[in-house]
């Protein structure tokens, strides 16, 4: 998902992180998250100023 992103961040001086929780569980359909979680990340980058940073993290609930 991030690496979609790395170069729009780059050119806007913008830090992408990404946190990796290793394996997690998720339920939904796969292109409707994708795009949810692809539109989130443009508009972080998008209003986040130069020298700025986007963390991407993820935590699966406790059960």
């Amino acid at each position: 998902m991030a690496s979609a992103h790395r170069a729009t961040a780059e050119k806007a001086e913008v830090t992408l992180l990404v946190h990796d929780p290793g394996e997690l569980e998720l339920w939904g359909d796969p292109l409707r998250l994708r795009q949810v979680v692809g539109n989130l990340v443009s508009n972080a980058v998008r209003h986040t100023p130069p020298d700025g940073r986007v963390t991407l993290e993820a935590h699966g609930a406790a059960s």
